[in-house]
């Protein structure tokens, strides 16, 4: 009875440690505690292709708007108004190659923080496992809207949204998010960039060991955390 009670508790301690660590594995985890990284410069990977286009990121910018919030911080505590704040992010991207291209252009962003879960009109995003905006539109720097200089392809499956691009041309656009946050939150992190950080190596010249760390970056969804005060990427997170 003795023996069949101390494996009892083995097995709850066992089943208790690993459901832990699946919890742990669902949260995002920091990339730059062993990673040196330029959180300001990267490769856009080109989905199904060995194509990669630079990203520079330029400008973070926070606008104020006045009183759109009413938050109660305690149990039957009076309502108070509250500022949000709407992020823009500026950004070059440039086709480093000698030719033209029609390319499969980054089209959907979104934000996250953890007190986004308790606000209205911040939807629960699968993919992250985090609540998010997702609101945004995108312009270039004389405030043309992206579906001005864009166009879909005609396939029913995958259809793309492909942006033309001439030899070395560098295009500067803005994501402007739509949906004010607190201007209490003090970070916030944005995913979209189909980020790739290693440097530039030839894949067919790796060794298999080389050719499994690289895939595995190259699939990875980062997002980057801005401290909002700063204006100010701090930190490189894998979802």
């Amino acid at each position: 009875m003795k023996k069949y009670i101390f494996l009892l508790i083995v097995n709850v301690l066992f089943n208790c440690s690993k459901e832990k660590i699946n919890q742990t594995e669902k949260l995002p985890t920091s990339k730059s505690v062993n990673t040196v990284t330029d959180f300001y410069s990267f490769k856009n990977i080109i989905p199904e292709s060995d194509f990669a286009y630079d990203i520079k990121i330029t400008d973070i910018n926070f606008k104020s708007v006045p009183k759109v919030f009413e938050i109660t911080k305690e149990k039957y505590g009076i309502t108070k108004n509250e500022d949000g704040l709407l992020l823009s992010i500026s950004f070059d991207i440039t086709n480093p190659y000698d030719r033209e291209m029609n390319t499969p252009f980054p089209n959907y962003f979104e934000i996250t923080a953890p007190e986004f879960e308790s606000l209205d009109k911040f939807i629960y995003g699968k993919s992250c496992r985090c609540h998010i905006n997702n609101s945004f539109s995108i312009t270039d720097n004389n405030k043309k809207p992206l579906s001005e200089f864009s166009k879909y392809t005609d396939a029913s499956i995958g259809r793309q949204l492909l942006v033309n691009f001439k030899a070395k041309e560098t295009k500067h656009l803005i994501i402007n998010f739509e949906e004010p946050f607190p201007k209490t939150i003090n970070e916030v992190t944005l995913i979209g960039f189909n980020k790739h950080f290693r440097v530039e190596k030839d894949y067919y010249n790796l060794t298999d060991e080389e050719k499994e760390i690289f895939l595995a970056d190259k699939n990875l969804s980062y997002g980057l955390k801005i401290n909002v005060k700063e204006k100010k990427i701090v930190d490189l997170l894998e979802f």
